[in-house]
């Protein structure tokens, strides 16, 4: 089974390279590549947050029943329209550091962002960043033989 990942977030900051004005500068003459878009989900004074995303393989997150009724118990609407997902969702970000959904927007599956959201973050018993794992037991064992490569070099 191969994984889609439906979004990546980027953050530019005005920190020693000030990506910051980078983006602002050259967002409007990137070239995406394909069907890949970019939204803009919050902006301060240091910081710009941007989500990066493929429109169908985003829909199809948004349109599985379990992920539609769990984001309208958050307060989003009508889950087939992506612009307003994604409104609703930076103003989500205006009253919270980072929602939670936004691991659904991602590709992590509806039960684990659930059960990040019950615990609060606490008791995470294993992340992957950028990707999605569909078998724990041959990721464990492939990460373990890549600690063990490393060791020989």
């Amino acid at each position: 089974m191969k994984c889609k990942k439906p979004s990546s977030i980027l953050t530019f900051s005005k920190g020693r390279r000030n990506m910051h004005t980078l983006w602002d500068a050259f967002k409007n003459k990137l070239m995406i590549i394909g069907s890949l878009l970019f939204y803009k989900l919050k902006r301060t004074n240091n910081h710009i947050l941007v989500l990066f995303f493929i429109p169908r393989y985003f829909m199809d997150i948004i349109r599985c029943p379990y992920n539609s009724s769990f984001l309208v118990k958050l307060g989003y609407g009508n889950c087939d329209d992506i612009d307003a997902c994604l409104q609703r969702l930076k103003e989500r970000y205006k009253h919270s550091k980072c929602p939670h959904e936004i691991g659904l927007f991602l590709g992590v599956p509806l039960e684990d962002v659930k059960s990040f959201i019950k615990h609060n973050g606490k008791h995470i018993f294993f992340v992957v960043i950028g990707k999605c794992i569909i078998n724990l037991s041959s990721v464990l064992s492939f990460l373990m033989h890549m600690t063990k490569q490393k060791t020989i070099f």
